[in-house]
């Protein structure tokens, strides 16, 4: 499976799953069963729309599941 890291000026790929990226990297909280964040990189969270939005502009959607780890991250 290929992974994709978006990062602030560039996007890395490689092959992997996100169980191993979380293994490693445990500082990023999960977001959707697809998708991880780097908490420090949200500019603010909109509860409602269950969506964040990145310091880049950039938003994502998340899951009900997941707004009680994004609320205390």
């Amino acid at each position: 499976m290929n992974v994709r890291i978006h990062l602030l000026n560039k996007t890395v790929k490689f092959t992997g799953t996100l169980h191993e990226v979380r293994e490693r990297a445990s500082f990023l909280a999960p977001l959707s069963c697809s998708c991880l964040v780097n908490v420090k990189n949200i500019r603010q969270i909109d509860l409602k729309k269950r969506e964040v939005i990145f310091v880049t502009g950039q938003s994502e959607s998340f899951s009900k599941r997941a707004s009680k780890n994004i609320q205390t991250s």
